[in-house]
């Protein structure tokens, strides 16, 4: 091969390897996750269990628990005595947090018409 494409080759590779190398640093460090600080934090009602569409909501149907307080979605509960005795109309995912539009009103029936 030519001395002279094997210097270029050479030089390309060099700088090709130091623009990657601080790429990464500057990205590695940028994007590292955010901690949340404990006061930051709200309580939140979570489904303890799958529950299907119908089911009135026992108190071993749902747990509480913790969320940032920026990300707390609307219609979200933060007492377990308010969806208590609520029929779902929407089912609810393990973990997922109860929201008032998958409830229907306390004493409502099912909660959805036949």
């Amino acid at each position: 091969m030519d001395r002279r494409f094997l210097t270029v080759l050479g030089v390309s590779l060099l700088f090709a390897l130091v623009i990657s190398s601080v790429f990464y640093q500057m990205t590695s460090h940028a994007s590292g996750p955010k901690k949340v600080e404990q006061t930051d934090l709200r309580d939140i009602v979570v489904a303890a269990k799958p529950i299907g569409i119908g089911v009135t909501v026992k108190n071993t149907d749902v747990k509480i628990g913790k969320i940032p307080a920026s990300a707390f979605p609307k219609g979200a509960f933060s007492k377990v005595e308010e969806v208590i005795d609520r029929p779902v109309t929407s089912a609810i995912l393990v973990e997922e947090p109860v929201l008032e539009g998958r409830l229907a009103a306390r004493g409502s029936g099912m909660g959805i018409s036949p």
